[in-house]
């Protein structure tokens, strides 16, 4: 899927900012680029498999912080053990459309 806009996404486990990772995203909008692309990759390696929706809830994730620029956003990954995982995103530009 090809977006309007150009997403700077960096996401880490909750308490290990070093783990940082990140990657450019083509989308229209921050939950488009959470649901279609981030949450499946995350869910895969947390679960194993990208069965995002058996793992997820819509209260799992929760959005901290937003505006047209940038947004950040906590995910919950339940399990014995939660995984939690902090997403930044950031509008760095926008597609050219001719």
């Amino acid at each position: 899927m090809d977006g309007n806009f150009i997403y700077n996404v960096e996401y880490h486990k909750k308490g290990k900012p070093n783990g940082k990772r990140s990657l450019e995203v083509l989308a229209d909008d921050y939950e488009e680029v959470l649901w279609t692309h981030l949450l499946k990759q995350l869910c895969e390696k947390v679960h194993g498999d990208d069965f995002l929706f058996g793992y997820l809830k819509n209260e799992d994730v929760v959005c901290n912080n937003t505006n047209n620029i940038i947004a950040q956003y906590t995910v919950t990954f339940r399990d014995e053990i939660d995984t939690i995982y902090i997403i930044d995103m950031e509008v760095i530009g926008e597609r050219n459309i001719d």
